[in-house]
């Protein structure tokens, strides 16, 4: 089942505010001691409340905040590539690249699933199958990389290291899709197939339906294949192809 998106509650306020305020004063704390350069940067609270879209992702993070007060947490813990960071944050890396890997081998398996044609997305030459490939393999590369390459793969697990990526995709993936679609109110059915697309309301749902739905399924063939019974499967082999060259570019 799909995770929703959060619904606030007071309580859930205190708990990010305690789990950021404790883990900042411990970071100010053993920056007046020593200046250590490799400690990781104070939270912003704003700003981490409002990159949360699910609970679960409120959770995880307040968990791994949480993580930073046990002893020896902050102690220093050196790559073998030679990068200083603390102990901490080599779990959360392993952690984020734990949750990333297993995200897109889930997704590597349903490309690999057979369509109606019989054939999977994967046999038909995806570019999607190659560009996970390279992903998995590059997120393992936490103790290897170095400068540039290493501040890069920790931006990118930071990213894709989230509870709730899938939920930040859907939610842009779904808001240009509609708003595209806008574009094409002339052509026939068009009302029908909004009121339909408006039905979904999870941005997770709807980016579901719109790329597993029959309507979609065609992408799926060779061009000289796709055959628009109707006007609805025209409006959606329009969008299909600009949506998923938008969705492949997020994932980079």
């Amino acid at each position: 089942m799909a995770d929703s998106k959060i619904n606030w509650r007071q309580g859930d306020f205190i708990r990010l505010g305690q789990a950021v305020s404790k883990f900042n004063k411990k970071i100010n704390e053993l920056q007046a001691e020593e200046n250590k350069l490799y400690l990781p940067e104070e939270i912003n609270y704003k700003e981490a409340k409002e990159n949360i879209t699910t609970r679960r992702e409120l959770n995880r993070l307040i968990n791994s905040l949480r993580r930073f007060q046990r002893e020896g947490a902050e102690d220093l813990y050196i790559t073998q590539s030679g990068e200083e960071i603390t102990k901490w944050e080599r779990r959360e890396l392993g952690i984020q690249s734990r949750i990333a890997q297993t995200r897109l081998r889930n997704e590597l398996k349903t490309l690999n699933e057979p369509l109606d044609s019989g054939f999977s997305r994967a046999q038909m030459g995806s570019m999607r199958v190659r560009e996970i490939e390279a992903q998995i393999k590059n997120l393992k590369n936490i103790e290897s990389a170095v400068g540039y390459e290493f501040n890069r793969l920790r931006e990118r697990l930071s990213r894709m290291g989230t509870s709730d990526y899938t939920m930040k995709k859907a939610i842009v993936f779904r808001e240009n899709y509609l708003r595209e679609m806008e574009k094409y109110s002339h052509f026939d059915n068009y009302e029908k197939l909004m009121k339909k697309l408006r039905s979904f309301t999870n941005p997770v749902s709807f980016f579901n339906f719109v790329s597993q739905n029959e309507l979609t399924r065609w992408f799926n063939l060779p061009k000289w294949r796709n055959v628009y019974a109707t006007s609805i499967q025209f409006i959606c082999s329009r969008f299909w192809n600009w949506n998923w060259r938008w969705t492949s570019s997020y994932n980079l």
